[in-house]
């Protein structure tokens, strides 16, 4: 099931930002999975009834995975260096998109 997470001031456009838009595919190399963390477990229950993770669910989130960057680095010990470098720029990406919307006190839409 894809997961897509972009800027609640863009869903009115009804299309994607040009930056600041993930989609994650439900598979094993996801980045969420890398730290072992699943998205109806860990991201789900932070989500509003419209399904906007708030800039407080944001940083519940950003900590929920810097608490597991030990478990990260293990599983990514167990891939291939180019499979390492792509996971850890996400992560990099990642962690920028949560703390710009928690700079900018902005909510993030999902849709899955």
């Amino acid at each position: 099931m894809p997961t897509d997470i972009y800027p609640a001031a863009r869903t009115a456009e009804k299309k994607p930002p040009l930056a600041g838009y993930f989609r994650s595919a439900s598979r094993d190399c996801g980045l969420l999975s890398s730290f072992g963390l699943r998205w109806n477990k860990e991201v789900q229950p932070l989500l509003d009834c419209e399904g906007r993770l708030s800039p407080r669910g944001a940083k519940r989130l950003l900590c929920r995975m810097n608490e597991r960057e030990s478990v990260f680095e293990l599983n990514l010990g167990k891939l291939p260096a180019d499979d390492q470098r792509q996971l850890r720029g996400r992560y990099a990406l990642w962690k920028n998109f949560l703390n710009s919307a928690i700079a900018d006190n902005a909510p993030i839409y999902t849709i899955v």
